[in-house]
């Protein structure tokens, strides 16, 4: 009948009978509420029931009706870029109709606009521990100097073997 809510969460109200009592939607006509002044009324007063067809789940998220869309990426094809194809088309959706992610897809958004920090924290951190280690400021900037060859080939070669760059490469040149 409605949404209301109670302890932040959106709890649903339903009008629910014996099941011999609520077979047709005729038998609206057996139920009586309390109008403002008091008096019963009957429900038909103000509702009407017919038959239609629908969803038998009816999804919400964030509040608004939605729908589950499920799918992974095509061979040879990352997460990223299916997840860019799925916003594509979704701009083309009409006005009012939008999305959003869940799980490890909201996870991987949010993570792409942090990828240059972390790599910059990350060179940093290690740039320390390896001037701490050889209790040195020169010899780490040579150290810090083969980082970009070992990054350019491993890119090179996951290039020349067509696989994607995804989070597991990314991770990947970070622990090397």
């Amino acid at each position: 009948v409605n949404d209301f809510i109670q302890g932040g969460r959106v709890k649903r109200v339903y009008v629910q009978s014996d099941a011999p009592y609520r077979m047709l939607p005729t038998d609206l006509e057996r139920l009586y509420v309390k109008n403002g002044l008091g008096r019963m009324t009957p429900f038909t007063s103000f509702a009407t029931g017919h038959w239609f067809f629908g969803s038998p789940l009816l999804e919400r998220f964030n509040s608004f009706p939605s729908i589950n869309i499920w799918g992974e990426p095509a061979p040879g094809k990352s997460s990223g870029e299916a997840m860019q194809a799925m916003e594509e088309m979704a701009a083309k959706l009409p006005k009012g109709i939008g999305f959003d992610w869940t799980g490890l897809s909201y996870q991987e958004r949010m993570a792409k606009s942090q990828a240059a920090l972390l790599y910059t924290f990350s060179i940093l951190v290690i740039f320390l521990c390896v001037a701490a280690l050889y209790e040195s400021w020169t010899i780490p900037i040579s150290n810090m100097l083969m980082l970009p060859l070992s990054l350019l080939g491993a890119t090179v070669a996951t290039s020349l073997r067509v696989f994607p760059n995804d989070v597991y490469f990314q991770i990947g040149c970070l622990t090397t």
